[in-house]
């Protein structure tokens, strides 16, 4: 075939034009019967080329990605820097269980919540003595 497209002829001496011509009707009859389209073989081909090229596009980004936060990495975390430094969350957490912690106590001293019981032992104990009397 390429001594044919050199010399610019139309047709083989060892496989004229007529028998081609036949062969390509019998392939494009057979893979018409069999559903075969070549735009349908054309647009899988351009889907493939296009998922190929975004999986491309999302490896580079996350390459991108990792890239950066190896280079901001040193920065977050200097070598000098103590290794235990506590986060705001944890402090805020500890404040919140000391506060926690403080509330009984303030409720067992707090006179308001008392006074009702020391009435009540008040008005009792007239009770209990004259209990005592009988």
């Amino acid at each position: 075939m390429r001594r044919c497209l050199k010399k610019k002829s139309t047709e083989s001496s060892e496989l004229p034009v007529e028998r081609s011509l036949l062969a390509a009707e019998i392939v494009g009859e057979i893979t018409r019967l069999v559903g075969v389209s070549f735009d349908d073989v054309a647009k899988k081909e351009e889907e493939k080329e296009v998922k190929e090229e975004e999986e491309q596009k999302q490896r580079r980004e996350e390459r991108l990605k990792k890239q950066k936060e190896q280079k901001a990495a040193p920065v977050a975390a200097p070598a000098a820097a103590p290794a235990a430094a506590p986060s705001a969350a944890k402090k805020e957490e500890a404040k919140k269980e000391e506060a926690k912690k403080e509330e009984p106590k303030k409720e067992a001293a707090s006179p308001k919540k008392d006074e009702p019981k020391k009435e009540e032992a008040k008005k009792e104990l007239p009770k209990k003595e004259e209990a005592k009397k009988k």
